[in-house]
Parts: structure tokens; sequence; C-alpha cells
């Protein structure tokens, strides 16, 4: 439910912990594409591929300057008719 998900990252946000919020646009599987995009102050809407979201989110893990930010992502070649 997205009023749980709204409350979980305001419990997140307000917590002593160390945290990186990472929306994705609709999950879809299959292979990466290598092409998904993360952006701040957007939403990204469409669609990303699971295994994007994944390698993206491993790298904002190691980024210290992610700390604290909120990151939408998608991907735009997934978003064509």
């Amino acid at each position: 439910e997205v009023r749980l998900k709204s409350l979980a990252e305001s419990w997140l946000q307000t917590s002593p912990l160390a945290w990186t919020i990472l929306r994705p646009a609709g999950l879809q599987d299959g292979e990466p594409t290598g092409q998904a995009i993360l952006s701040q102050g957007l939403e990204r809407h469409g669609l990303v591929r699971r295994q994007d979201v994944a390698i993206r989110g491993l790298q904002l893990l190691t980024d210290q300057e992610a700390c604290g930010q909120i990151y939408a992502i998608g991907d735009p070649g997934l978003n064509q008719p």
C-alpha cells in the first residue's frame, strides 16, 4: 500500500540510520539494458528492468554522496511503444 510505503520512508528519513531511497518505475523481468537513469526531484514513470535496479542500487550503496538521498530510476528506452 502506498500509504504504508510513505510512512516507512518518513520513518527512515528521521531515523539515525544511514539511508538511500531508490524508487523504481514499473519493474520488468529480463536482461539488464544498462540504460536505466537515476534522477532526483523527478518521478520516473514507465518501466525498468529488475536487474538494472539491482545494479544501480549496489552502486549507490558504495557512494557516500548517495547517503541521505532519494533517487528515482527508470529506463526511457523501455517506454517507447
